[in-house]
């Protein structure tokens, strides 16, 4: 898949090397999120890259009877 930077230019190829180290665990996804920030990805084509485009929902706890 070909991502494309926030001015329609395409990202550099090093970046498809960088979202496989992030994937397999060998670059933090923090890190790998700043470089893309850095080189003009927005944050959305940098998760899309790394496969995290679905947050996780949350669920609330049950609450209990009696108070605190």
């Amino acid at each position: 898949m070909k991502f494309l930077k926030k001015n329609g230019n395409p990202m550099p190829k090093f970046f498809g090397e960088l979202a496989g180290e992030a994937k397999s665990g060998k670059m933090d996804r923090r890190e790998f999120l700043a470089m893309a920030s850095a080189f003009g990805a927005s944050a959305a084509t940098a998760y899309s890259m790394i496969d995290m485009t679905l947050p996780t929902p949350a669920f609330a706890q049950e609450g209990k009877k009696g108070g605190v």
